[in-house]
Protein backbone atom coordinates (compact mmCIF):
# COMPACT_ATOMS: atom_id res chain seq x y z
CA UNK A 1 0.00 0.00 0.00
CA UNK A 2 1.44 3.39 -0.93
CA UNK A 3 1.23 6.55 1.18
CA UNK A 4 -1.68 8.02 -0.80
CA UNK A 5 -3.84 4.95 -0.07
CA UNK A 6 -3.02 4.81 3.64
CA UNK A 7 -5.79 5.69 6.04
CA UNK A 8 -5.55 8.32 8.79
CA UNK A 9 -2.95 7.49 11.40
CA UNK A 10 -1.43 4.60 9.46
CA UNK A 11 1.56 6.65 8.31
CA UNK A 12 2.22 8.41 11.61
CA UNK A 13 5.75 8.00 12.92
CA UNK A 14 6.12 7.72 16.68
CA UNK A 15 8.12 10.54 18.30
CA UNK A 16 11.77 9.86 18.99
CA UNK A 17 11.79 9.67 22.77
CA UNK A 18 15.48 8.75 22.97
CA UNK A 19 16.55 12.16 21.63
CA UNK A 20 14.67 14.09 24.31
CA UNK A 21 15.93 11.76 27.05
CA UNK A 22 19.51 12.21 25.85
CA UNK A 23 19.13 15.99 25.84
CA UNK A 24 17.75 15.92 29.37
CA UNK A 25 20.62 13.76 30.59
CA UNK A 26 23.16 16.06 28.93
CA UNK A 27 21.65 19.09 30.68
CA UNK A 28 21.69 17.35 34.06
CA UNK A 29 25.29 16.13 33.70
CA UNK A 30 27.84 17.75 35.99
CA UNK A 31 30.66 19.82 34.55
CA UNK A 32 33.60 17.62 33.58
CA UNK A 33 37.01 18.00 35.18
CA UNK A 34 38.47 19.13 31.86
CA UNK A 35 35.82 21.82 31.44
CA UNK A 36 36.52 22.98 34.99
CA UNK A 37 40.28 23.13 34.28
CA UNK A 38 39.65 25.01 31.02
CA UNK A 39 37.55 27.60 32.87
CA UNK A 40 40.30 28.03 35.48
CA UNK A 41 42.92 28.43 32.73
CA UNK A 42 40.68 30.93 30.93
CA UNK A 43 40.57 33.08 34.08
CA UNK A 44 44.36 32.98 34.37
CA UNK A 45 44.81 33.88 30.70
CA UNK A 46 42.43 36.81 31.05
CA UNK A 47 44.16 38.08 34.20
CA UNK A 48 47.61 37.96 32.52
CA UNK A 49 46.20 39.67 29.43
CA UNK A 50 44.51 42.41 31.50
CA UNK A 51 47.63 42.90 33.64
CA UNK A 52 49.55 43.63 30.43
CA UNK A 53 46.92 46.27 29.55
CA UNK A 54 45.84 43.99 26.68
CA UNK A 55 49.20 44.34 24.93
CA UNK A 56 50.39 40.74 25.33
CA UNK A 57 49.66 38.31 22.55
CA UNK A 58 49.53 34.54 22.91
CA UNK A 59 53.35 33.98 22.98
CA UNK A 60 53.82 36.39 25.89
CA UNK A 61 50.73 35.16 27.72
CA UNK A 62 52.00 31.60 27.34
CA UNK A 63 55.45 32.61 28.65
CA UNK A 64 53.91 34.46 31.61
CA UNK A 65 51.79 31.45 32.51
CA UNK A 66 54.80 29.15 32.18
CA UNK A 67 56.82 31.45 34.48
CA UNK A 68 54.03 31.17 37.06
CA UNK A 69 54.27 27.37 36.89
CA UNK A 70 51.12 26.80 34.85
CA UNK A 71 51.33 23.99 32.35
CA UNK A 72 49.41 24.53 29.14
CA UNK A 73 49.94 23.95 25.46
CA UNK A 74 51.10 26.85 23.32
CA UNK A 75 48.30 26.26 20.82
CA UNK A 76 45.64 26.16 23.50
CA UNK A 77 42.15 26.81 22.06
CA UNK A 78 41.36 29.27 24.88
CA UNK A 79 41.90 32.85 23.75
CA UNK A 80 42.53 35.98 25.85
Amino acid sequence: MNASMAGPGENDVPPLRSQSVGLLRRRQRQVSERAHDDARLQEKIQSVHQASRATYGSPRVHAALRNKGETCLFKCPIQP
